[in-house]
């Protein structure tokens, strides 16, 4: 048995839509049609946020849809992050039957002669809400959500829960046969079969490594697993400031080669140079694929003056104890009346405020 799983693909995020279909149709599709699948399991965050019925976000989801409904394979499609489907795969509801599953929450399937456990994210009041689930055995487990193993804190427990519930690989592999498969967590990973498939398109900044979708492959009994590139996913590009040349010529001449050879680029601001900055501000201000981001100026010129601040407030400091050292209470308020404010002020004075009701 061929079981296809995708997930995180954020339709409406980037406002690339017909891209990001066009590239399911090409990898993901394409290859389905050559493995004919049995299985589709779509692990959530199909929608980056809530969108209307006729937005492009939505049309190509339900093409994509289509595609995957067209190889034959029965389909199983997760409800992900509250904040990103939205519930919005619910108007995938026409299509429902025997070959086609939404599921928004916790559910056992016996599907194809294999028995599954669909854990879509919610949020729950404690762990007792799955010790039905949890107690039993599966082939597979598939969903959407957070492991402890992936670097997030998160704990279960009895008390109400303000996040999602956290789930636990080495507890997942106790009571599935095979590899528990999920989505949320971007990069693509396995630990101790516990598999994260990763997005299937870069959507941010920093997610420089390879992006894709999971085959897992079912055979005598045994099961391995293949991670398959979209090798058309957009390159996001950082660059910074500090390491591009001061001359605007060969400024200009930089930008214009990051800019042409990666799809999303963001310049990262780390120094304090006007001249430059306004060169770089006017660049983007005419390229539609190019940021600015400010981060703090770490040059040796800032950090020296940071120091020299430092050591100003400390003599500064140093003066004012050094002046009302051995002095009482009473003597360091009177000096400060004196001198700071031209009053004398006598310790009775200073009793009669202290000792005032209001």
């Amino acid at each position: 048995m061929n079981i296809l799983c995708i997930a995180d693909i954020h339709f409406g995020k980037i406002n690339n839509e017909e891209e990001m279909y066009n590239a399911l149709k090409k990898y993901f599709i394409g290859y389905a049609n050559k493995v004919k699948p049995e299985l589709i399991v779509i692990c959530g965050d199909s929608y980056d946020t809530r969108v209307f019925t006729n937005s492009n976000a939505n049309i190509y989801m339900n093409k994509f849809i289509d595609d995957c409904r067209s190889t034959g394979a029965t389909i199983i499609i997760i409800e992900g992050t509250e904040a990103h489907d939205r519930h919005q795969i619910n108007a995938l509801s026409h299509y429902v039957s025997d070959k086609f599953f939404i599921v928004n929450t916790v559910t056992k399937l016996n599907v194809l002669g294999l028995k599954l456990l669909i854990l879509p994210e919610e949020y729950v009041r404690n762990e007792s809400y799955y010790e039905d689930y949890i107690s039993d055995k599966y082939d597979f487990v598939f969903g959407h959500g957070m492991s402890s193993h992936v670097g997030f804190s998160g704990k279960t427990s009895d008390e109400i829960m303000v996040k999602p519930y956290v789930w636990n690989a080495k507890e997942m592999a106790k009571i599935c046969k095979y590899y528990t498969v999920f989505g949320h967590i971007h990069t693509h990973s396995e630990y101790n079969k516990f598999i994260y498939t990763g997005s299937f398109s870069r959507l941010n900044f920093g997610e420089m490594e390879a992006k894709g979708f999971i085959h897992l492959k079912l055979e005598n009994n045994k099961c391995s697993y293949e991670f398959i590139e979209n090798k058309s996913a957009p390159k996001f590009t950082d660059v910074y400031e500090s390491k591009m040349p001061d001359d605007v010529e060969l400024l200009l001449n930089n930008l214009r080669g990051y800019q042409e050879n990666n799809d999303f680029l963001r310049i990262i601001i780390d120094q304090s140079d006007d001249s430059k900055y306004n060169t770089i501000k006017g660049f983007v201000q005419t390229h539609k694929n190019c940021s600015i981001k400010r981060i703090a100026d770490t040059s040796e010129k800032k950090i020296e003056k940071i120091a020299d601040d430092i050591k100003e407030k400390q003599a500064v400091l140093h003066d004012k104890l050094s002046k009302y050292k051995n002095l009482s209470f009473m003597e360091i308020t009177q000096k400060i009346a004196k001198d700071d404010y031209h009053v004398d002020i006598s310790k009775e004075d200073i009793n009669n405020v202290l000792n005032a009701s209001d």
